[in-house]
C-alpha cells in the first residue's frame, strides 16, 4: 500500500488535511491526516497540494508525454494511439461525450483535429497558466480541482474512476506548489482583459501520478508509458 500525506489535498468535501491510501491503482481510502496504519511509512507532501490529475483534450500524438510532465493523467482524444504515457478517452467517432456536452478544452482539441491549428502554448504549462489565471482572479484550489478535473470528467462520463480524489477513483494524481513559479515559465499574453497574463508563471509540479504509480517528478519522466484506452462503462 502506499499512502499520500498532505495538509492540502483536494477531496470532494474541499481542500484539507488528509492521507489517500492507494492500492492495486486505486484509491483504498481517504482519511484523517493522522489515520494511517501502524508501523506504515506515509509520503509527506509538505504544503504541496495533492488534486486529482487533469483531464484535458489533445489532438497531437505528442500530448500524451507533454501531457504527463503536466500533471494531465487523462486526454480526450480524437484517435487511437500506442503507446501513451496517460490513459485516454478516444470521444471523435467511437463515443459521444455524456449528453453531447464538450468541454472547452475538447474543442481546442477538436479545432486542432479539423483545422490543423497549432495551440502554441501546448499543454505543457496548462496548469501553471489556469492556476495563474485563477490566483490573479482570487481563484481558490477547491474550485480549480473541480474546473480543470472534475468538470471535464464528468462530461466525458468518466467522473466515477477520473477526476476526483475520492474512494475506489483511479490514483491519479499531481502534486503541485501553488506558491512557487514555474522554473523558465513566462506567462502568455492572451485571454480576456481582465484575466491576460504577462509574467512569472505559478504552480511548479513535483509529481504525476497514474494508477499509483509515479510517473513524472522534478520534471523527469519516470519507467515506461502504460497508459490505456478507457471505455465508458
Amino acid at each position: 500500500m502506499r499512502i499520500l500525506r498532505g495538509v492540502r489535498v483536494a477531496t470532494d468535501q474541499g481542500v484539507q488535511p488528509a492521507s489517500v491510501h492507494i492500492e492495486d491503482g486505486r484509491v483504498l481510502a481517504v482519511a484523517a491526516y493522522d489515520e494511517v496504519p501502524r508501523l506504515a511509512q506515509p509520503e509527506e507532501l509538505g504544503k504541496s497540494v495533492l488534486m486529482a490529475g487533469l483531464v484535458a483534450g489533445a489532438a497531437r500524438s505528442s500530448d500524451t508525454l507533454e501531457a504527463a510532465l503536466a500533471g494531465i493523467t487523462t486526454l480526450l482524444v480524437g484517435e487511437d494511439r500506442e503507446p501513451s504515457f496517460v490513459d485516454e478517452f478516444v470521444y471523435l467517432g467511437r463515443h459521444g461525450l455524456e449528453h453531447g456536452a464538450k468541454d472547452e478544452l475538447v474543442h481546442r482539441a477538436e479545432d486542432e483535429l479539423q483545422h490543423g491549428a497549432k495551440d502554441e502554448h501546448g499543454l505543457a504549462q496548462r496548469l501553471s497558466i489556469e492556476w495563474s489565471r485563477g490566483r490573479q482572479a482570487n481563484e481558490s484550489i477547491e474550485n480549480l480541482a473541480v474546473r480543470l478535473c472534475l468538470q471535464p470528467a464528468k462530461r466525458a462520463g468518466i467522473h466515477d474512476r477520473k477526476g476526483r480524489i475520492a474512494v475506489g477513483c483511479d490514483a491519479d494524481f499531481v502534486i503541485w506548489n501553488p506558491e512557487l513559479t514555474v522554473v523558465g515559465g513566462t506567462a502568455p499574453p492572451f485571454g480576456p482583459p481582465n484575466l491576460s497574463l504577462n509574467g512569472p508563471l505559478y504552480g511548479a509540479i513535483r509529481q504525476t501520478i497514474l494508477r499509483g504509480r509515479t510517473i513524472c517528478k522534478e520534471g523527469q519522466l519516470i519507467g515506461a508509458a502504460f497508459g490505456t484506452r478507457l471505455v465508458p462503462r
